[in-house]
């Protein structure tokens, strides 16, 4: 490396100076450094950037799969029970606190069903307000509806399945449809649900609704946060032949269930899964580990639902889930943020770069990525019909989505989740074994 006029770096065509041998190797060190480094940076960018087009392209190429073979359940009513006689009886089972809003749509929607032999549970979880007046007055005017006063929360069990618990001894059908208070079913949901769990032998049977958003952060949010879950969940995975009895793959989404009661009690049922904040899937997990067959499907055309009402809402009902989806791990919560954040801020990165310095390839594989979010995101509005424009606060949506991440761990270690007027501190994942 010596040269008479001075230092020749290895690595570049630098020349330092001569000076003293110290400086001139702390010189010399620190460019190589970051010329190395920069050139490392530029390699890693490149095929972060590949893999990440790679799997845009992947997951826009899965929702359209999805689409093709898993279309909406129609609307009407069944071809199979339209002559059939008896119908094996199900319990429409609804756990309600807090809900004088909602409740009275929800049950009369249930008494509106086509379906013949039904039966009406609700469970009055303790409200503070007049839900339990409504349902009085419910079930004054039709027997079909059947009361039950919660008893207060016990130790060891989340709010939503101690409620279940208690409806589910009151239940005498073959089918239970858990159902929670903010659906409004269509009058053929419960035919159609039961026909096709009776006919491909389901055990377990879950209709994801029409999401119904009128506000503007309803707008914003729900659209991205239900695109995560369908891209963590598509359906071509989760009731594939291979992969339908694999828990790994078990997905389930509250708002509607339709289980096999005779399956249900088998397993343990909620008491199961007692200390579980997101019961739905842990059940689903313990079903097909027992060896039952469960079953995702897109039920738009069967039920709605309107999740929450505004931000603050939304950030407690998807916060109290969000750590839980992650089995409680730090690393592997903290992986998802970090990962979330490259992957939604790369492509856009990516194009502002190839602007900046006019460079057409970067430029080109910025757009086409951006493209891609943009395709997906299309692809998960038309199915709800959300608002197109809302895809222009992807960004914000983005910055909104990690801040409820963070938000959620921060709460298990330090807080807790609060959901109707209720404290859960660092609840438990189920064994589904």
């Amino acid at each position: 490396m010596s040269h008479s006029d001075g230092f020749h770096c290895t690595d570049c065509p630098t020349v330092i100076p001569c000076g003293t041998i110290n400086d001139v190797w702390t010189v010399r060190t620190s460019i190589c450094f970051i010329r190395r480094y920069r050139v490392r940076m530029l390699e890693f960018w490149q095929t972060f950037m590949l893999v990440n087009a790679v799997c845009l392209v992947g997951t826009a190429i899965i929702a359209i799969l999805d689409h093709l073979f898993y279309p909406p359940l129609p609307a009407g009513a069944s071809a199979e029970h339209r002559h059939e006689q008896p119908r094996p009886r199900v319990t429409i089972l609804i756990p309600a606190r807090n809900e004088e809003a909602n409740i009275e749509g929800c049950v009369l929607s249930a008494f509106n069903q086509t379906y013949p032999d039904l039966e009406v549970i609700v469970v009055d979880d303790n409200s503070t307000d007049r839900t339990g007046d409504l349902l009085r007055e419910l079930a004054a005017v039709d027997d079909r509806l059947t009361v039950v006063e919660g008893q207060p929360l016990p130790e060891g069990w989340i709010g939503k399945g101690w409620a279940l618990y208690q409806g589910h001894q009151k239940a005498t059908g073959k089918w239970i449809m858990l159902l929670d208070a903010d659906v409004r079913l269509e009058p053929w949901a419960v035919d159609q649900l039961v026909a096709r769990a009776e006919r491909q032998n389901i055990d377990f049977l879950n209709p994801y609704p029409y999401f119904v958003n009128v506000s503007f952060w309803e707008k914003v949010m729900q659209p991205l946060l239900w695109g995560i879950v369908r891209i963590r969940f598509p359906l071509i995975f989760v009731n594939q032949r291979l992969t339908r009895r694999n828990p790994a793959f078990a997905m389930a989404f509250g708002p509607c269930i339709l289980v096999r009661k005779e399956s249900y009690d088998a397993v343990g049922g909620h008491r199961h899964v007692a200390m579980d904040i997101l019961e739905d899937v842990a059940l689903a997990k313990l079903m097909r580990n027992r060896g039952y067959r469960t079953c995702v499907l897109n039920g738009k055309n069967l039920l709605r639902v309107r999740m929450y009402h505004n931000l603050r809402e939304l950030m407690d009902g998807w916060g109290k889930t969000a750590y839980g989806a992650m089995g409680y791990n730090l690393p592997l919560m903290l992986a998802a943020v970090f990962g979330l954040t490259f992957a939604a801020a790369q492509p856009f990165a990516t194009l502002a770069w190839g602007a900046i310095t006019a460079n057409q390839t970067w430029m080109s594989l910025g757009l086409f990525q951006v493209l891609g979010v943009m395709w997906r995101r299309i692809l998960d509005h038309n199915e709800n019909d959300f608002p197109l424009w809302t895809i222009l606060l992807h960004p914000v949506a983005i910055m909104v989505v990690l801040y409820i991440q963070l938000r959620a761990v921060w709460q298990y270690y330090f807080g807790a989740y609060r959901w109707k007027d209720r404290q859960y501190h660092k609840p438990k994942p189920a064994s589904t074994k």
